[in-house]
């Protein structure tokens, strides 16, 4: 399960911030989901430029494999971004 929060700023560089819950037990699992989901963002560059992201996950993320991690980033922000924009 996956938390996101955007905030659009006007700087070129997007940045992203990635919380994982401490409830997973050991760090290599931790570290693991870390570099698969900057892996993701570093493929979707263009997806991330004038926004802070932050993505908080939850203790389920442990059992996702990264294709399913892959395919719920990209809908959460495609939803997160199509959901902004028809508010403003």
């Amino acid at each position: 399960m996956l938390i996101f929060f955007i905030i659009y700023t006007k700087k070129h560089n997007g940045h992203m911030g990635i919380i994982i819950s401490k409830k997973i037990n050991k760090s290599y699992t931790r570290n693991i989901i870390k570099r698969r989901i900057r892996f993701i963002y570093r493929i979707n560059r263009h997806f991330i430029s004038h926004k802070k992201i932050i993505i908080i996950t939850k203790i389920k993320i442990n059992s996702t494999d990264f294709q399913q991690l892959y395919k719920n980033i990209l809908y959460m922000h495609k939803l997160l971004i199509n959901n902004l924009s028809s508010k403003i």
